[in-house]
Formats: structure tokens, sequence, C-alpha cells
């Protein structure tokens, strides 16, 4: 977790350092800040602060369900870990990409 805060943490300190140099010139524009976001690879830092921080929530889900109903099944866990994989998925992180 203390890998993903930190990620997140450089990222935007980056971010502002980017902005601070170019509010001199003039303001960014939307291509400046799809320039920077590319500059930073955001989008594959995001992608990995989702994979990691969903793998943690597995985990978390898994260790609480597992005290509260003891009677759930391995399958029952794989059913729940594909709906959060599909779900992930279908979450649109292409807000942060140049494209």
């Amino acid at each position: 977790m203390k890998r993903v805060w930190g990620s997140l943490i450089l990222v935007l300190v980056l971010a502002c350092a980017g902005w601070a140099q170019n509010a001199a010139d003039a303001p960014a524009d939307k291509e400046d800040v799809q320039k920077l976001f590319a500059t930073l690879h955001l989008s594959e830092v995001m992608q990995n602060i989702m994979t990691a921080t969903m793998q943690q929530q597995k985990q978390i889900t898994h260790d609480a369900l597992k005290k509260k109903m003891p009677s759930m099944t391995e399958e029952d866990f794989k059913r729940m870990d594909t709906f959060m994989d599909e779900f992930v998925k279908s979450i649109d992180l292409n807000g942060c990409s140049t494209t």
C-alpha cells in the first residue's frame, strides 16, 4: 500500500512541477496536459495503482468474509474475484491517456 501511495504522490509532485513551469508562459491547454500525461506515463501508473489496489481489496474482502461467513467455498470466492475483475475492466482510464 505504501508503494501505491508513494507512486501517487510522486505523480502529483511531478504534475505540479510541470504546471508551475508552464504557468509563467501561458495557460496550459488540452494538448499541454496530454503531453504532460504522456511524459509521466500517467495511464500506466493509474493501471498499476488500480491493479495493486484491487489485489489488496480482494485479500481484505476474502479475510473479512472468511470470518463472517465461514461457509463460503473457494468457488464462491472465485466468482466474487471474477466479478471484481470484470468491474475493473469496465473502468475507463482513457481519460488519463493521450488518445
